[in-house]
């Protein structure tokens, strides 16, 4: 509708239109600059574990060589 009107009087339209723009521009600048804080508080939490994308399988062995089972199977083949 709005690219209509712009189509059919240029003149009228963006004076309508271009300080709507600029009011949404400087919206989306603030909002951008808030969630840029946000991002940045974020960004510095996850770097290190970002490091660490092997952890949850060491995790995995570690669970599983540590059960009571597995103490058992290394206990009996220590006997043999």
């Amino acid at each position: 509708e709005i690219v209509e009107h712009i189509r059919r009087a240029p003149r009228v339209a963006l004076n309508v239109v271009l300080p709507r723009l600029r009011q949404k521009d400087e919206e989306w600048r603030k909002a951008r600059r808030d969630m840029n804080k946000i991002w940045r508080e974020v960004y510095k939490d996850n770097y290190y574990k970002s490091l660490d994308h092997r952890s949850f399988y060491f995790k995995q062995v570690d669970k599983k060589g540590l059960s009571p089972k597995a103490f058992l199977l290394e206990m009996r083949q220590a006997q043999e």
